[in-house]
């Protein structure tokens, strides 16, 4: 990582030339950026990818060693681990370990639209579909061990059958502030009700509300 008066970069450099290869640039203090190093397809040469994670996954029949994941968390990994071993299962009856580098394409291939799936940079803006405790405690985590803000807003709407509770605590230890507002769907929490909600967990300081999702992104 380097920096030059006010604007950074990421880079990496080519041994044993010291050939200067440029990720990134404009940086500012707002960006979080998750860089893997990994032999992606297996030729023999290093790619540099941003945005994931390097896993070691433990199948029924084989190991699997320094994979890159295009997805951020460690539920992430967990289900990657799952679904190799599902594969194992399936095409070997659990006994024979998958080819090593059709295993590296297809994980480095994955896509999960709207599970902590990074939108923008400057300032970074995450979307994430967490409707339970579970998937929001699974949240937090990957903030805390992923990323590192100097503050963070977090937009909650929460459909009316799901515990908007729970999800608020999971998600109070790590964000600054948070903005209620109202989905789309016919099902989602009134608004003056989140708001309550959120007032109890979080404390009035902490708690904006607007009427509509585009109004809570400017106020955030």
């Amino acid at each position: 990582v380097a920096q030059a008066g006010i604007t950074s970069f990421i880079a990496w450099y080519e041994n044993p030339s010291w050939k200067e290869h440029v990720l990134t640039r404009n940086l500012t203090l707002r960006d979080n950026v998750c860089i893997a190093a990994a032999d992606i397809d297996g030729d023999g040469k290093v790619e540099i990818a941003v945005g994931g994670q390097l896993v070691d996954l433990e199948g029924l029949a084989g190991s699997y060693e320094e994979f890159f994941l295009p997805l951020h968390g460690a539920h992430q990994a967990q289900n990657a681990a799952v679904a190799v071993a599902a594969v194992e299962g399936f095409v070997g009856g659990g006994r024979v370990p998958l080819d090593a580098d059709a295993v590296r394409l297809a994980l480095g291939r994955i896509d999960s639209p709207g599970r902590l799936e990074v939108l923008r940079r400057g300032p970074t803006i995450i979307v994430d579909a967490a409707h339970n405790p579970a998937g929001a405690r699974a949240l937090a985590s990957a903030i805390q061990d992923e990323f590192h803000f100097a503050s963070l807003v977090a937009i909650v709407s929460v459909l009316s059958d799901k515990d908007a509770v729970g999800i608020l605590e999971a998600l109070e230890p790590v964000v600054d502030h948070v903005v209620v507002t109202e989905n789309s769907s016919p099902r989602a929490m009134p608004l003056d009700d989140l708001a309550e909600l959120a007032l109890r967990v979080m404390g009035q300081e902490r708690v904006n509300q607007a009427q509509t999702m585009p109004d809570a992104i400017d106020v955030a």
